[in-house]
Formats: structure tokens, C-alpha cells, sequence
């Protein structure tokens, strides 16, 4: 890995292996899976590579692409928040569902160009198969996976009724006139979800809920204690990224928030829940659907296999089924 590529990224990383890969995001290196689950393949077969995350301020996204497009030691990489929809355009050309989605997060380098691949799609995919049959389904985000999860759900649940939101209206209307269903709603305010009857399916497509911490005039503020369902205001941020002391400024305004949803709970009974988010594994939105014994799962499941798809397509094996068993191994 050359000297220049490492004065780009914020965490200074060392390559050990001749060969290696990437995961990029804003913070990849603050508890992305794909490292430890990549890795752990690598060492099993005896493959000469290493994936490292690397943190990526957006001023440097463009400047590092160019150069790992020319290093012919660098194999692929895992896209992350937030560069799936910003990545397109750096790109030689992506895959026909990116096309569709308008996200990738899985590049692959071919000669001297990267080449861009959606993985979410495919995973996303597969974890709605666990539900059957459902006929009203909310998803909240059209963000890079909010997007997979809508045409995912798409796909499945052909002619069914799909409502979404999200808080830029004008990005997922944009999206949502290109994806061929026309019952597909967007609803303009978070309020109106709850004059929808019978929901029977919702899928958290946001960062809402993640164990990820943001930054606001007054500090820093961690995802992780929230849900999209809820309205939250008045969050007290912390000086430091220190979650138990985060928490404890926030018990109070935490516990009156999930209080509120019991009547959303109880108006849709039957309502199953799929929260992309898997770290924490028992989010916000999980705990409250465990709370009332509605089915859910979180993401966890689903970024393994997302994992599995994207190590297949960068390093040219398609023994997913190996793939998986030397992942989950403990």
C-alpha cells in the first residue's frame, strides 16, 4: 500500500500482506464486521490478502479511488456509510441491480478500473424470505440500503402495498418514479403512519438504532437508544464518545419514547419487524417488538450474508457455502 493512499485515510493502516482489500466509509474502523469476517477466510485458505477498514474523510473519497484503481496490489473493497450512493459516480460501470438501486456497496478491481456490485440486494432479498405473505409493508429509509430494501420488497411482495418514508422526500420521490409499482406511497409525514391499518411488515432501512455516534453543535449523540418509529427531541449530546454516560443523561427522555409506541404496537398486533441494524443486536425497534411478541429479527444475518456475496464476487470464489462456515466459526 503506498504512502500516499495511507496520508488519505484518517486511521494510518499497515498493509501486511502483499495483496488486500478495503472497507470504506467515514468509520469503518469503529466496528465494521466485513474485516473480521474477510479476514478470518483469507487466514483459512491460505490467500496471501488482508482487508483493513479505512476511514475516509468525503473531501478524500475521489483522490483514493484513483489510486486504488492503479495499485495492482488491491483486489476489491466493501462500501459503508455513507458513500453507497456517492461511489457511483467515480466508477468505470456497476452491475445492473446498482443500476436500478443507485448504490453499491461492493467494488471489484479489473485491470484499471473498479467496477461497482450491490450485495444489500442480494442479502436483503433472501432475509425477506423469512416473511410470508405480507400484504402492507413500511420501510422507513431510501438511503443506499433503504433503496435495496425497496426494491427488494418489491420483488417479493409482487402488487402488494408498500409505504415509505423518509426525511428527504424529494430523494425517495425521485427514486420511487423509476421502481415499476404504482402502490408504492410515500408518505410526506412521519404522522400519517399512523392512520395506515394492517401493517404486517416493517423494515428500518436507517442508521437509526446503530451503535454509531454523530456530532451536533453540542457534542455527540450515539443512535443506538432510538428508533424510527419515535419522535425524538431534546436530545442532551456528550462531550466524549462515552455511551454509558450518554444514556445516563438521556434514561428519562429514552423511557418516555418507548412508552409512546404501545398503541402503535397494539393498532398492528400481527406486525412483524426487520431491523437492518445489528449492532446493537437487540436495537430500540427490536426491543419494542419483543415487548409486545411481535416476530422480528435484526440485520445480522443479513450483513453476514451481504459479506459472503461481496468476498465471492472480489476474490473469484463461489463456494458461499464454505465461505459461510469458516465465517460463523467461532
Amino acid at each position: 500500500m503506498n504512502l500516499k493512499l495511507k496520508n488519505l485515510i484518517d486511521n494510518k493502516i499497515f498493509c501486511e500482506t502483499k495483496k488486500y482489500s478495503l472497507i470504506l466509509g467515514l468509520s469503518p474502523s469503529t466496528g465494521a464486521r466485513s474485516p473480521s469476517l474477510w479476514n478470518k477466510v483469507y487466514k483459512k485458505l491460505n490467500i496471501n490478502c488482508k482487508m483493513y477498514p479505512a476511514d475516509i474523510p468525503k473531501k478524500n473519497l475521489k483522490s483514493v479511488l484513483n489510486i486504488l484503481k492503479k495499485d495492482d496490489n488491491f483486489v476489491g473493497s466493501a462500501i459503508t456509510i455513507p458513500y453507497k450512493e456517492d461511489v457511483i459516480k467515480y466508477l468505470y460501470k456497476v452491475d445492473k441491480s446498482c443500476k436500478n438501486i443507485g448504490s453499491v456497496n461492493t467494488i471489484v478491481k479489473k485491470g484499471n478500473n473498479l467496477i461497482g456490485y450491490n450485495t444489500d440486494y442480494l442479502a436483503c432479498k433472501k432475509a425477506l424470505s423469512n416473511f410470508k405473505s405480507k400484504k402492507n409493508i413500511l420501510i422507513f429509509g431510501a438511503g443506499g440500503v433503504g433503496k435495496s430494501a425497496i426494491v427488494s420488497a418489491n420483488e417479493m411482495f409482487k402488487n402488494k402495498n408498500i409505504f415509505v418514508y423518509n426525511r428527504n422526500y424529494n430523494k425517495v420521490f425521485k427514486f420511487i418514479s423509476k421502481v415499476k409499482n404504482k402502490k408504492i406511497k410515500i408518505l410526506k409525514d412521519i404522522n400519517l403512519i399512523s392512520k395506515i391499518s394492517n401493517l404486517d411488515l416493517i423494515i428500518n432501512a436507517t442508521s437509526i438504532g446503530f451503535n454509531l455516534w454523530q456530532k451536533n453543535k453540542k457534542g455527540f449523540f450515539n443512535l443506538s437508544s432510538f428508533s424510527p418509529i419515535e419522535k425524538v427531541k431534546n436530545i442532551i449530546s456528550v462531550k466524549n464518545k462515552n455511551l454509558n454516560i450518554f444514556l445516563k443523561k438521556n434514561s428519562d427522555l429514552i423511557n418516555e419514547n418507548l412508552i409512546n409506541t404501545k398503541n402503535f404496537f397494539k393498532k398492528n398486533s400481527n406486525c412483524s419487524v426487520f431491523d437492518i441494524v445489528y449492532d446493537p443486536r437487540k436495537t430500540a425497534l427490536i426491543k419494542i417488538a419483543n415487548k409486545f411478541s411481535n416476530k422480528n429479527i435484526n440485520g445480522l444475518e443479513m450483513n453476514l450474508d451481504q459479506a459472503i456475496f461481496a468476498f465471492s464476487i472480489v476474490n473469484k470464489i463461489q463456494n458461499k457455502k464454505l465461505l459461510k462456515k469458516i465465517m460463523i466459526k467461532k
